[in-house]
């Protein structure tokens, strides 16, 4: 047996027209026998149609018409010679590549293998980094959510050392203004 609060999210969802055949055929049967979940209804209906009725049009062309006055983004460059110095870059490491390359097969296996080893060591290095900052962030979190989690004491003195350190930048801050505007005096005063 379902509750009102149930039969009240089936009405909405009427409304959205997102129920299922079978959800359809229970609200049926249940507004046959219940008055206020049918004013519901009424209700939910009357403003749909309010909804409706106020949704003003968008003018044929308004997104193209949007897009166009966005302000292009970093990697949308329009000018090909913004991409000069990627590209001169590009060329330049595949170069470099494309000679080591050369060069170790002319020289021998071992220094190939070599270099094989060198870049095998930074891609476990950055495999081993990734899982390590995980880690270590994870840590905090747990560390942070279980020194938060069950003590108010705990968060009235993160809240005094978060204050504390507020104050203490505006002093600063403070501090400072008023030295520079102590220098902009003492020039104005000796004609400088």
């Amino acid at each position: 047996m379902r509750n009102h609060q149930q039969y009240a999210e089936l009405l909405s969802l009427e409304v959205d027209g997102e129920l299922t055949p079978p959800e359809r055929r229970l609200l049926a049967d249940h507004l046959r026998s219940c008055d206020d979940c049918r004013r519901e209804r009424d209700a939910l209906a009357e403003l749909a149609g309010l909804l409706t009725a106020s949704r003003i049009p968008v003018a044929d062309g308004f997104r193209a018409e949007l897009m166009e006055r966005l302000p292009a983004a970093g990697w949308q460059s329009r000018h090909p010679m913004s991409w000069a110095a990627a590209v001169a870059v590009l060329v330049v490491l595949a170069g470099g590549a494309a000679a080591l390359a050369g060069s170790a097969a002319a020289a021998s296996a071992p220094v190939a293998a070599a270099v094989v080893a060198v870049l095998e060591l930074f891609g476990s290095s950055l495999v081993a980094g990734a899982g390590l900052l995980n880690a270590s962030w994870r840590g905090i979190g747990l560390a942070l959510g279980r020194l938060f989690d069950g003590s108010l004491l705990n968060l009235v003195a993160l809240g005094v050392v978060v204050l504390g350190l507020d104050l203490l930048f505006l002093r600063l801050l403070l501090r400072t203004r008023r030295a520079v505007a102590a220098g902009d005096r003492r020039r104005t005063d000796d004609g400088g």
